[in-house]
């Protein structure tokens, strides 16, 4: 979600829309490709002290962007809305924030809770 902040902090062009929708497709088949499961199988790696945020995360995000193209993103791009993409990003930053310590802090747990190695976890 790294790439959110880079959008997410500047004046959008067009040539910033090509690059994002590009970005979130890549992010979007890496995931696939690595077998990492669904939200259910996601949002239990956070276990249930934050599995409500997770959740809640992932509701959010699906309002910006989903698998029908009818998110407010999804429009926003489709239809090269440049100052809108700009203000969705801005809006959305501060939970992509929140996600990217909970997931970090959430590393950081198992992997010392594993003796320093963390194992996959397979999906579902």
């Amino acid at each position: 979600m790294e790439v959110l902040e880079k959008f997410g902090r500047q004046t959008v062009t067009e040539e910033d829309v090509a690059r994002l929708e590009i970005a979130l497709r890549r992010i979007a088949k890496d995931w696939e490709s690595r077998g990492m499961g669904g939200e259910e199988s996601i949002i239990k790696l956070f276990g249930p002290e934050n599995s409500k945020r997770i959740a809640n995360m992932f509701a959010a995000w699906r309002e910006l962007r989903n698998r029908e193209g009818t998110g407010k993103l999804d429009r926003a791009m489709e239809k090269k809305d440049l100052e809108g993409i700009a203000k969705l990003l801005v809006e959305f930053l501060p939970m992509n924030q929140d996600f990217l310590e909970l997931a970090a802090d959430n590393f950081l747990k198992r992997l010392s809770a594993d003796g320093g190695v963390l194992h996959h976890v397979p999906s579902e």
